[in-house]
């Protein structure tokens, strides 16, 4: 008769010892989002490195198995669940970064915890760091003879364009400095100059002088 009970009490225990099992299952879920973010960007002579550090969020009892940064310049690095930081190198043409760090375990993916930061130069900013544009003061053709006056602040004069219109598919040539002078076609009726950071500056019409 007592074996008789005890086996009843253990059958009657049976499904809330089930139940009891599936509410821990039911516990876990996909990491909280990466905690405590910090960053930097430093552009040298040799150019611009970045990193970004964090710590472990709560991983709702299942393991973080691996951590995935993605940063504003398009680069995807993956490390494992055990390091929380990350290095890349970095585009100089950038003024501020972003970094964005998801953790994943067993059960999903977290959203993503970022941060943004300026670059920090420890030199000047390099020549193709500018953005201003060349200058042309003037532009003159005596027959077939063009002379180009023009100015460029940083990082110096590279190319000039000159033709009868205004065409990106103009004649270009290398050029080293101001002023320029050059035999061109005799129709030639318009010039711009680019910088050796890639800037153009804007159309000038030719003075046209006859002898």
């Amino acid at each position: 008769m007592k074996r008789t009970l005890a086996a009843l009490a253990a059958a009657a225990l049976l499904p809330l010892r089930l139940v009891g099992v599936a509410h821990a299952d039911d516990a876990l879920a996909a990491p909280d989002a990466p905690a405590n973010l910090k960053a930097g960007v430093l552009c040298t002579d040799v150019g611009c490195r970045g990193g970004v550090t964090w710590t472990a969020p709560d991983d709702h009892g299942s393991p973080i198995t691996s951590y995935t940064v993605a940063d504003s310049s398009g680069q995807t690095t993956t490390v494992d669940g055990t390091t929380m930081h990350v290095d890349v190198y970095a585009r100089p043409t950038d003024k501020t970064y972003t970094f964005s760090v998801v953790a994943t375990n067993a059960i999903g993916t977290s959203t993503p915890a970022s941060v943004t930061v300026d670059v920090q130069y420890a030199v000047p900013p390099l020549p193709y760091l500018d953005h201003t544009r060349p200058t042309i003061k003037r532009a003159t053709l005596n027959g077939r003879v063009l002379k180009v006056r023009a100015t460029d602040d940083r990082s110096g004069l590279a190319r000039l364009q000159f033709g009868p219109k205004r065409s990106r598919h103009a004649k270009t040539v290398k050029i080293a400095k101001s002023p320029i002078v050059r035999t061109v076609p005799a129709k030639t009726r318009f010039v711009r100059v680019q910088d050796r950071s890639g800037n153009w500056s804007r159309w000038e019409a030719v003075q046209k002088h006859d002898n």
